[in-house]
């Protein structure tokens, strides 16, 4: 097991973004029992640009844990299987802070 996200640059991203979609609830007069519930309507340049930078991180990460696992992979052929290539029984990629779109109930 490993673990590697986007390496904080998410995080920092995230947080350039919530402050956006805060700063237009205010703006807005939005009516919201907390700030930190600010978020962005799907179709607007903001959320265009939220969601690019939300999948670069979410990407990124993946990549990190895909080079980690490789690199990790070949460390164990070499010193437990003399360098024979092996076939894992079971990959598993979990990842967190996670955003899908999706449709539900049409």
């Amino acid at each position: 097991m490993l673990h590697s996200g986007s390496r904080h640059i998410g995080n920092k991203l995230a947080q350039c973004h919530i402050n956006t979609a805060k700063e237009l609830a205010k703006l807005a007069d939005t009516k919201l029992p907390d700030l930190d519930l600010a978020h962005f309507v799907t179709g607007t340049p903001e959320f265009a640009a939220y969601w690019r930078d939300l999948q670069w991180a979410q990407n990124y990460a993946r990549f990190n844990r895909d080079v980690m696992m490789a690199r990790f992979k070949r460390i164990i052929e070499k010193h437990l299987v003399g360098g024979k290539q092996t076939k894992p029984l079971l990959e598993v990629n979990c990842h967190h802070n996670y955003a899908e779109k999706e449709v539900h109930f049409g």
